[in-house]
């Protein structure tokens, strides 16, 4: 009794081991006939995610549109922002220029708008209300508080007392520079008559004699200053002491003004003068493609790197002194860090040749190296599941040395456990790189066959 349960048992270990010698091939055959689906396909498609990410994440390109915020239209910094547009179409990027017709509303335009991605900001009104999410690239310019008079003998800021002074009624600092000029001298606005005046109404109206001065703040670029600082019978006034103005606002930057600077045959100005001006700051949304920050760059270089009477060379575009955040990418620049690629290739070739060198090129050529690998990885499987046959093989082989002619029975079970790796063999369907391995086993099965049967003749 016991050796009939041993022997039943041994015969259904070997049962369930055959079963699992033949799951084997059955998943390997699944596996390989589900390669693209359970393969390649998934590989592929995770390729591609990987580029897309890499060129909206990791390494985005920058944008090809760009919107400037200029302020009032026909005024300094729209004329300024015509210049970066076509210092930066150059290189590929279309410009548009936004402005608007209130001056007054210059300000809050680049702050309240998420369209504007440039814009030009005096640093006094910068610091009066900052900017959210903008981030200072560079100082450009300064902008000169410019006291004019038609009064050929005044030189002092004191003289102001009962004279007709022509302010600007579109500027959102025009109250507080002429508040500032008359604490400098001493006065209050009872000790003058204020007359506001528009941007078109301001010039003419000093030039016709209608008032004695003018305050006012701007660049040369400003169409209203440049008409008045070369205009017949205009005399400049400057500052005897700054350092008192200098500490009631920060953002105040004194400079001289040499004499005949301006105008050497005219002698304009007159004698050298102590002036004060406000930066001129270059503001980007902080969110900005890093390159196109560079490329903003390289155009204030270019645009503002020619000097005039109111800059030495080489003193603007600068990123040092800012009342704000520097930007980090322009202070790199600044210290010439920048990009290798950019050095040798123009602008939008560099920036897709840095995504084809360190995102699209090693995604590409990782993904080609797991598409080769996994022919290797069936062929390894199938290596291991023929050499698992050959040992089966093998073991045979051996026994049917051992084995009498004179034992039917074991030499019938043996040719069964020949025939029953056949059948396992002929279920399997190889890849073709695999067939002749297939072809030579099944060759040494019919040569062990032979053998066998040869004895049992005898």
């Amino acid at each position: 009794m016991w050796h009939w349960c041993k022997t039943k048992y041994s015969v259904a270990q070997a049962d369930e081991a055959d079963e699992a010698d033949m799951a084997i091939p059955m998943k390997l055959e699944l596996l390989f006939r589900s390669r693209w689906g359970l393969f390649y396909m998934p590989i592929l498609l995770v390729a591609a995610t990987l580029l897309w990410l890499s060129l909206t994440n990791w390494l985005p390109l920058p944008p090809k549109v760009l919107t400037i915020g200029a302020g009032v239209n026909g005024g300094g910094y729209s004329l300024l922002a015509i210049e970066y547009r076509k210092q930066l179409e150059e290189i590929g990027v279309q410009v548009t220029i936004a402005t608007t017709t209130q001056s007054h509303t210059g300000l809050r335009q680049v702050d309240q708008s998420e369209g504007i991605d440039l814009a030009f900001v005096n640093g006094m009104k910068a610091s009066q209300s900052p900017l959210k999410d903008f981030v200072a690239l560079a100082v450009i310019e300064r902008e000169p508080l410019w006291i004019f008079s038609r009064l050929p003998t005044m030189t002092r800021l004191s003289e102001l007392r009962g004279l007709r002074i022509g302010v600007p009624n579109y500027d959102e600092l025009g109250d507080r520079v002429t508040q500032l000029v008359l604490k400098q001298a001493k006065l209050s606005k009872a000790d003058v008559t204020l007359v506001p005046l528009s941007r078109e109404q301001l010039a003419n109206t000093f030039l016709d004699g209608q008032v004695d001065t003018v305050i006012l703040m701007g660049s040369v670029r400003n169409d209203v200053a440049r008409s008045m600082i070369r205009g017949a019978g205009v005399q400049l006034i400057g500052f005897d002491q700054v350092g008192q103005l200098l500490a009631q606002e920060k953002t105040l930057r004194p400079f001289v003004l040499p004499q005949g600077v301006i105008e050497f045959r005219g002698d304009v100005p007159s004698r050298d003068l102590t002036m004060v001006a406000v930066d001129l700051h270059l503001f980007s949304r902080s969110t900005m493609h890093p390159a196109l920050q560079r490329a903003i760059f390289t155009a204030a270089m270019r645009i503002h790197e020619i000097p005039s009477f109111l800059q030495r060379p080489g003193e603007f575009p600068s990123v040092i002194g800012l009342d704000f955040p520097v930007s980090p990418v322009t202070l790199a620049a600044a210290r010439g860090q920048r990009s290798w690629l950019e050095e040798l290739l123009p602008y939008w070739w560099a920036q897709m040749a840095q995504w084809i060198l360190y995102a699209a090129l090693p995604i590409l050529l990782l993904t080609a190296a797991i598409l080769a690998w996994i022919p290797n990885w069936f062929e390894w499987r199938v290596q291991a599941l023929l050499q698992n046959f050959y040992g089966e093989l093998k073991f045979i082989e051996t026994e049917i040395d051992d084995v009498a002619s004179d034992r039917p029975i074991v030499m019938r079970e043996m040719l069964q456990r020949i025939d029953d790796i056949e059948l396992r063999i002929m279920q399997m369907q190889l890849p073709l790189n695999q067939t002749d391995h297939w072809y030579i086993l099944r060759s040494h099965l019919s040569d062990a066959r032979d053998k066998l049967l040869g004895m049992r003749a005898r």
